[in-house]
């Protein structure tokens, strides 16, 4: 027993440092960040050190075999305080090592790389628990030169992957700083994107197809504007790259590195860039950046003719801009609706748009970003609440919208929804209790060939386009006539005729207003007359029509 080797200072610190510092404390630490340095320093002088010069002076003072045990018993008479100390020290070291032997084949693959079985995984991790077991088998003092050793590698470890790391930044950092944007890489994007995107000037359309392998290699493809933006303004594509924005030359190999399954091709003529766009889910980062379950790839292929050339953009911003355009193709697309008016009067018109929006949002490919799991539509006897009906320029304003299934509710695809006027949460009840409600104002118009279709969306109140007068509230009212907001007035339905109009024919002088009743046969001057009473004689809106209906008729 005199022969034993001694339990030093040193050997319990190490030995301290062995036990804490494992593999599975990997991902904790990474989250810190450098700031684990200080940590690390600050643990070691406030828990590590005192904590080996209490178990070496256990040790020294009571050199028994027992350790823990001995100690209490030695201060608490007895077995029962020493066996439930024992107990409690000991009952949590089955599951840490079973879950180290679990993360031993995980770790494996990553430091060799490759895929390792379900029965090789299960042999690495019996080989594991035994051999720990055999270590421990023996005192701590015969086994103190595999602690001590195994303390000083993973020491030698974190002080070079710490010094690698260092280097590693310090050479990225000089490199970013010295970077810059190979000339003939830049001008081929700028010239392939000025052809295809056309300048703020030019007309015609570029051709977008996107293929997904993992939809069965379906197959999309759209005819955009050149030199527009979604809003009908002049754009150039060209304009938008900062001289920031760093190019240079790449490889097919590069090319190959960044496919996802999807790719989307931009063509005009015998031009084309093609780019692996982002798609999938998004997650919120650090400032107005997001985290794409299938992000971009920063390799660009360029085609013109025969010749194909590839550029890298490390930003990854032109491959972002093109990924923006094939989303707005999609959405544009789904907001493509058109019903032919001659069938259906207004109500039915509403209706029908509704059901072609939900068609198309379930026909919409699978990486369009708001894409529900199902869309449809329930049929209301009351959508329109605004209309006018004059011969020329006939429109109205609907509740415009459908009924959303999200099979994941916290997905990003629900998000894109928010915006704006947002969505009911789903009631629980009836066929559609577990869909969300997404309604926004819409205005419907005729085009050239009769139709009807959706000139806009919008939220936060709006109204029907009336002639004179224009859509927005103030235009026109300095200049229109009492008998022209008459005349509009005989013509139109919902909110413009129950309020909007009348409110302007009250900010006209009451000479004008007469004469504008007595220019009206007798049977419409009583509707109007009927019409315009229903709003300025309710109690309800005294202060703003003082005297109602017979005091403005006879005012001077």
């Amino acid at each position: 027993m005199e022969n034993r080797r001694k339990f030093r200072l040193a050997d319990v610190i190490l030995s301290v440092i062995c036990v804490v510092f494992v593999a599975e404390a990997a991902a904790p630490v990474a989250s810190i960040g450098n700031s684990q340095y200080f940590w690390w320093l600050f643990m070691i002088a406030a828990f590590l050190l005192p904590y080996g010069l209490i178990a070496s002076e256990l040790g020294t003072a009571f050199p028994g075999d027992g350790g823990l045990y001995d100690w209490i018993q030695t201060a608490y008479p007895g077995t029962r305080w020493g066996a439930r100390a024992s107990w409690y020290y000991w009952i949590n070291f089955p599951l840490w090592m079973a879950s180290l032997a679990v993360v031993c084949p995980e770790l494996l693959e990553v430091i060799f790389g490759g895929r390792i079985g379900p029965v090789w995984s299960l042999v690495i991790q019996l080989a594991f628990i035994w051999i720990v077991t055999w270590i421990a088998a023996y005192p701590v003092c015969d086994s103190i030169l595999i602690l001590n050793l195994s303390a000083a590698i993973k020491i030698l470890l974190a002080l070079t992957v710490l010094a690698l790391l260092s280097l590693s930044g310090c050479a990225q950092e000089k490199e970013e700083n010295t970077k810059q944007s190979d000339p003939q890489a830049r001008e081929a994007i700028l010239q392939c994107c000025e052809t295809i995107f056309g300048s703020t000037e030019e007309t015609g359309a570029y051709h977008i197809r996107v293929t997904d392998e993992r939809d069965g290699g379906r197959v999309d493809e759209y005819d955009c504007p050149r030199g527009v933006n979604k809003w009908g303004e002049a754009f150039s594509l060209t304009d938008g790259i900062s001289e920031e924005e760093t190019f240079a030359a790449a490889t097919e190999k590069d090319w190959e590195a960044c496919q996802n399954g999807l790719a989307a091709e931009f063509s005009y003529g015998d031009k084309t860039i093609s780019v692996v766009p982002r798609s999938g889910d998004r997650s919120p980062a650090e400032g107005e950046n997001w985290h794409y379950e299938f992000p971009c790839g920063d390799t660009l292929r360029l085609t013109d003719g025969t010749e194909t050339v590839y550029v890298k953009n490390d930003s990854g911003w032109l491959a972002e801009r093109l990924s923006a355009c094939m989303q707005e193709a999609a959405e544009a697309k789904i907001y493509d609706l058109q019903v032919d008016s001659a069938e259906m009067d207004d109500e039915a018109v509403a209706n029908e748009f509704c059901a072609q929006f939900a068609a198309n949002l379930n026909a919409a490919p699978c990486w369009y970003y708001r894409k529900p799991d199902d869309a449809a539509v329930q049929e209301l006897s009351s959508r329109v609440f605004d209309a006018y009906y004059g011969e020329e320029d006939p429109n109205f304003c609907f509740e415009f919208g459908a009924m959303l299934r999200f099979d994941e509710p916290e997905s990003s695809r629900r998000y894109g929804w928010e915006a704006g006027s947002g969505m009911n949460e789903p009631t629980g009840e009836g066929e559609y209790g577990d869909y969300y409600r997404w309604v926004v104002g819409a205005d419907a118009c005729k085009n050239e060939e009769g139709d009807w279709y959706i000139e806009g969306t919008w939220t936060g109140g709006g109204g029907v386009r009336l002639p004179y007068i224009g859509r927005s509230w103030d235009s026109g009212q300095q200049t229109v006539t009492a008998s022209q907001l008459a005349e509009c007035w005989f013509l139109s339905a919902g909110e413009s005729h129950e309020w909007r109009l009348p409110n302007m024919i009250y900010a006209r002088p009451s000479a004008e207003l007469r004469e504008a009743l007595a220019s009206l046969a007798p049977e419409q001057a009583a509707e109007l007359e009927k019409g315009l009473r229903e709003v300025w004689d309710d109690p309800l809106h005294a202060d703003m029509f003082p005297g109602g209906y017979d005091a403005k008729l006879s005012a001077d």
